[in-house]
């Protein structure tokens, strides 16, 4: 959660390292330069949210970066709930990905296209922890915990809890691989 104008600042520049957006990337309005352009808006909005009792000034921030983000979501087809993911998301193309408002997500999560992070009929939303990558057309439904640094691969349905250090596929999502050691475990898969 973004509380001061610090964190604001880490949040952003743990968005950035993975992007190599240039000056000519937001002139030719490449991929790159849309999505940096998202998290910007996205953090920003984070920040004047929950800081919006301040001053009229963080309110009339609020609404304008909120409008900026939402206008960029309709182009790039993201639908993001505010306060829900950490520092150094990675959107590797454009195209439909739902993260649900009340879903919590650590740091560092890699997300492609087609991937959904949504609640269930009771209104319980998934927990992602740190360093984990949801492939393509992936699924986290429900009231469901994800550990740190798992791989859940494409076209996968998680409906259940999976433990730290796992690679989970299929319909509905089981382990396939299991590591003990942390270290560079997204890096040997």
């Amino acid at each position: 959660m973004i509380l001061s104008k610090t964190d604001l600042r880490n949040y952003l520049n743990e968005d950035k390292k993975f992007y190599q957006a240039t000056f000519a990337d937001y002139v030719l309005k490449r991929q790159e330069a849309y999505i940096v352009r998202y998290l910007y808006h996205l953090r920003h909005a984070e920040y004047y949210l929950n800081n919006s009792g301040r001053a009229l000034s963080h309110r009339i921030l609020k609404g304008y970066h909120t409008y900026k983000m939402r206008a960029l979501s309709y182009k790039l087809g993201f639908q993001i709930g505010l306060n829900t993911c950490g520092p150094g998301i990675i959107f590797y193309h454009f195209g439909h990905i739902i993260i649900n408002g009340k879903a919590r997500i650590g740091k560092n999560l890699c997300v492609y296209p087609g991937v959904t992070i949504g609640q269930n009929e009771r209104g319980e939303a998934p927990r992602i922890g740190d360093n984990c990558f949801l492939g393509l057309g992936s699924k986290v439904l429900g009231n469901v915990r994800i550990g740190n640094n798992v791989v859940v691969a494409a076209n996968s349905v998680v409906t259940k809890d999976v433990p730290d250090n796992c690679m989970v596929a299929g319909v509905p999502a089981v382990i396939v691989k299991k590591r003990e050691n942390a270290l560079n475990f997204l890096n040997t898969i």
